[in-house]
C-alpha cells in the first residue's frame, strides 16, 4: 500500500493525493490517504471528500503503526517530519527535501508513506486524465453560480484569481505578494490578444479588485459569494473559463490545470516565492506564461 499524509488547503490536498494516487497507480498498489493531523490543525478540514468522488480509504491507525511502527503515531510523524531525523526514519517514509521536483520518487518500490506537499505536475502526469476525471466536482451547482457560468460561456472568458489576506500579513515569510502591476500585466496580455471577452475576478479581497482591476478591463464581473465551505466553488467556476490569470497559489493553480480548453492561455507569476524564483520551475507547467 501507498499512504499519503494530507495536510493544508484545498490545493494542497489535491497535490498530496494526485502524487500518491500516481505512485500507487505506477506500483499497481492501493492508495490510503492519512488525514489524522487535521484533528490538531486549525486552519482548514479535509475536503477532498466533501467535493471530489476519490473513491479512497482513510488510513487507520493500525495501519499506520503496521507500515511505520512507532513513528505511525500522528505526533511522532509530526516531529520526525519537522526535524528530518534521518537515521530515525524507516526506509519506506519518502519525505520531500525542497519545492523541486524530487527524482528519488521513482526508485521508491512498494508500501511506503508520502510526507510533502508534492507541488509539480511531474509527479503524476502520467495519469492526467485520471486525475482530472477524479477531481470532478461532485456536488450540485447553486442557481447563482450556475448563472455566472452562462455569462462565461456566451463570450471569451477570463478568469483572474487575486488572493491577498494572509499573503499580506507579516507572518508570511514564504510566498511573494502580487501587486496590481502584475494583474495589470496579465490581463493586458489576455484582453488584447481577446478584445471582446470578459473578465471574472475571484478575490478574497474584492474592494481591492474594484479600486484597482476591474476598471481597466471593458466588461468585468467581481465574484465573492462562494465563501467558507463553499469556497471550493470558485476554482469550479476559474477551471470552466477559457482563460486564467492565477495567483501564486495551490488553489488558484488547480483551477488552471482542471481547464481543459485545449488553447487556453495561463498567465502565471515569475516570482511564486520569496527570494529565488527557480523553486517554482518544475511547479508551472513550461507552456504557461509566467511574468
Amino acid at each position: 500500500m501507498i499512504i499519503s499524509n494530507l495536510i493544508g488547503g484545498l490545493g494542497n490536498q489535491m497535490f498530496q493525493f494526485a502524487c500518491g494516487y500516481a505512485l500507487a497507480r505506477r506500483l499497481e498498489q492501493d492508495l490510503l490517504m492519512c488525514v489524522d493531523q487535521f484533528e490538531r490543525y486549525k486552519v482548514h478540514d479535509f475536503q477532498l471528500d466533501k467535493i471530489f468522488d476519490t473513491k479512497t480509504p482513510l488510513a487507520s491507525h493500525n495501519q499506520l503503526i503496521e507500515l511505520l511502527g512507532w513513528r505511525g503515531h500522528p505526533i511522532a510523524r509530526q516531529i520526525l517530519a519537522k526535524v528530518n531525523y534521518n537515521k530515525f526514519m524507516p526506509n519506506n517514509w519518502f519525505q520531500e527535501s525542497n519545492l523541486r521536483y524530487c527524482e528519488e520518487i521513482n526508485s521508491i518500490v512498494s508500501d511506503s508513506y508520502l510526507h510533502g506537499y508534492w507541488q509539480s505536475p511531474k509527479y503524476f502526469k502520467d495519469y492526467a486524465n485520471e486525475i482530472r476525471e477524479i477531481f470532478k466536482f461532485k456536488n450540485k451547482i447553486s442557481e447563482e453560480n450556475s448563472k455566472i457560468l452562462s455569462l462565461m460561456d456566451q463570450s471569451i472568458s477570463i478568469s483572474a484569481h487575486i488572493r491577498r489576506g494572509d499573503y499580506f500579513h507579516k507572518s508570511n515569510k514564504i510566498l511573494n505578494c502580487l501587486e496590481k502591476d502584475y494583474y495589470l500585466r496579465g490581463l493586458k496580455i489576455l484582453t488584447d490578444e481577446f478584445p471582446e471577452s470578459r473578465v471574472f475576478f475571484f478575490s478574497d479581497d474584492p474592494e481591492w479588485v474594484s479600486e484597482n482591476l476591474a476598471d481597466h478591463v471593458s466588461e468585468s464581473y467581481i465574484i465573492d459569494h462562494n465563501k467558507g465551505n463553499n469556497s471550493y466553488w470558485d476554482m469550479m467556476l476559474m477551471s470552466n473559463a477559457d482563460h486564467n490569470v492565477i495567483a501564486n497559489s495551490s488553489f488558484s493553480w488547480w483551477a488552471a490545470w482542471l481547464n481543459v480548453n485545449e488553447r487556453k492561455i495561463v498567465i502565471s507569476p515569475k516570482d511564486w516565492f520569496l527570494g529565488s524564483d527557480d523553486k517554482c520551475v518544475d511547479l508551472v507547467p513550461e507552456e504557461w506564461i509566467r511574468i
